[in-house]
């Protein structure tokens, strides 16, 4: 196999490694071994976090609260018509829709009204 190795593999060169013979206990070696895993942990957990909070709006996790006060905020906020046949429960309608907070309710009336007014816009 020697021939077919390239010549910089061949002029590259040589090094060894001269490591002391120190035996270590079993309690400096968990030490060790537990010093080089907060370094690793320490050096790695903001960009874990940071694939959790990427993962999380990829899949389209929001807080629950945050989702269900915004679409709240939005509905009260949409414009809104009421009629009906004789624009009486159109008017109880726009009343109680108005008391729930609802800002921006018309009152169309009865369905001809209605239907006018629809077709003016």
């Amino acid at each position: 196999m020697e021939n077919y190795l390239e010549d910089w593999v061949r002029n590259m060169p040589t090094m060894s490694a001269n490591a002391p013979d120190a035996r270590l206990k079993l309690g400096e070696r968990l030490d060790a071994g537990f010093a080089a895993v907060r370094e690793i942990v320490g050096k790695v957990w903001p960009f874990i976090l940071g694939c959790i909070a990427i993962g999380a709006a990829i899949h389209g996790y929001v807080p629950q609260e945050f989702m269900a006060s915004w679409h709240r905020l939005r509905q009260l906020q949409t414009h809104r018509r009421a009629y009906c046949h004789s624009g009486r429960r159109a008017g109880i309608a726009v009343s109680t829709l108005n008391g729930l907070g609802y800002k921006h309710v018309a009152n169309y009336g009865g369905m001809e009204e209605a239907r006018k007014k629809l077709q003016r816009k």
